[in-house]
């Protein structure tokens, strides 16, 4: 199952009835998860709405992580813009990972192989400086899904195409070809692409 852009904690127009909608919705996310018996989540950044989240939002994860333990059901996830800390510290996603809560590709591609052999690949979102590293990254990733039948990149990067030219942070043409599924994140609408270049980006208020 892939979702992103979950927001927890943003309190939009100020008003704490948009904050509970966000968290309602992610709670519906995680039914849907639970109910379908998935093998697995992957979550494409934007996780929560800071990158230093409030104390409610910390618990209401903690409460679903706790609901997807108790159902096997592992979560896969990589930083968006909002997730990744402004200065050195540690991730806030990144303290529950006893629960499940797998955090890949902070600065580097990183990996982890299922049972079946399916590779699962994950690229933060990469601003500022780091955007330069995108292309050898994605190019990086390229190579180790060559190796593997099945796979899927987790990654939260505007891409040319799919957002306002202002926001682009990695043209189209760079994405990895060799993955059987892109999971992105970072736009808030609904966009889907067949291959030989899928790149789903769920919106998380549909």
């Amino acid at each position: 199952m892939h979702f992103s852009d979950t927001h927890l904690g943003n309190r939009e127009y100020m008003m704490d009835a948009r904050e509970d909608d966000f968290y309602e919705s992610f709670n519906e996310a995680i039914d849907i998860a639970i109910e379908e018996r998935v093998d697995f989540i992957v979550h494409s950044g934007d996780l929560f709405d800071t990158w230093g989240p409030s104390n409610r939002a910390l618990s209401e994860l903690k409460d679903s992580m706790v609901r997807l333990r108790e159902k096997n059901i592992r979560t896969y996830m990589v930083m968006g813009d909002h997730d990744r800390p402004r200065r050195i510290d540690y991730p806030a996603a990144s303290i529950f990972d006893f629960l499940g809560l797998i955090l890949l590709g902070a600065e580097d591609v990183e990996y982890k192989l299922m049972e079946d052999d399916t590779l699962i690949a994950g690229i933060s979102n990469m601003k500022g400086s780091r955007r330069e590293k995108l292309p050898g990254l994605y190019a990086k990733a390229d190579q180790l899904a060559k190796e593997h039948r099945n796979s899927i990149l987790i990654s939260h990067q505007g891409v040319s195409g799919y957002t306002h030219p202002e926001d682009v942070q990695i043209q189209e043409i760079d994405l990895p070809g060799s993955f059987a599924y892109l999971a992105f994140g970072h736009v808030h609408v609904s966009a889907y692409r067949e291959r030989p270049r899928p790149l789903p980006m769920p919106d998380p208020r549909r």
